[in-house]
């Protein structure tokens, strides 16, 4: 199941969710139109990645249900999408299971990426105005409080790899809990990123 993506669609909204129990991401959009009964689809990532070049290439996509799987239809064209039967990671109860953040920091995405360029894990110590990354460097940010947390570079960078925008939101509750990385201008974009712990 962690090899999927999970689609909901509902007349309100349409839900994307993917995890490997490190670090969950979720997105959800307001569809354009809505017909039919509300659907749960898991579809394996893999046959879903390579749709997002194709799929933003359109103004409009349609998203049918049929028995079996899916179907993303663009201009004429169809992609079919095999749907995979199984439980997925109850994700609505690990968000609802978060606590109010005691940290919260907008930090510039670029630089931030940039900045865990050939780490491993990284030690982030947050101060009103600025976050220092290993004790030497030092980026601005905009927010409250203050904390030292510790993560693994290469599961944070995913995140803002997949982020939108050019800021992130940064939202910290303990740094032994879920860490959470919003879009500051995008706030349908949510990752979870699970922090490490810090020798010392």
């Amino acid at each position: 199941m962690l090899e999927c993506v999970l689609i909901e669609l509902a007349a309100d909204e349409v839900t994307f969710v993917a995890t490997d129990r490190y670090r969950l991401a979720m997105r959800t959009v307001q569809p354009v139109e809505f017909s039919g009964a509300p659907a749960r689809l898991l579809v394996p990532a893999a046959e879903s990645s390579g749709l997002s070049r194709w799929v933003a290439a359109g103004e409009v996509v349609r998203l049918e249900t049929r028995p079996g799987g899916a179907a993303i239809v663009r201009d004429g064209e169809t992609h079919e999408l095999t749907a995979v039967s199984g439980d997925y990671p109850a994700y609505g109860v690990i968000l609802d299971g978060l606590t109010p953040p005691e940290c919260r920091v907008v930090v510039n995405r670029t630089a931030l990426r940039s900045a865990l360029e050939g780490r491993e894990v990284v030690a982030f110590d947050v101060e009103p105005g600025h976050l220092r990354l290993d004790g030497e460097v030092k980026l601005d940010v905009i927010g409250s409080g203050s904390t030292r947390i510790g993560f693994t570079a290469s599961l944070l960078a995913a995140a803002l790899d997949a982020s939108v925008g050019p800021d992130v939101l940064l939202e910290i509750c303990a740094p032994d809990r879920p860490v959470v990385v919003r879009s500051a201008d995008q706030g349908t974009f949510t990752t979870l990123v699970m922090p490490v712990r810090l020798g010392g």
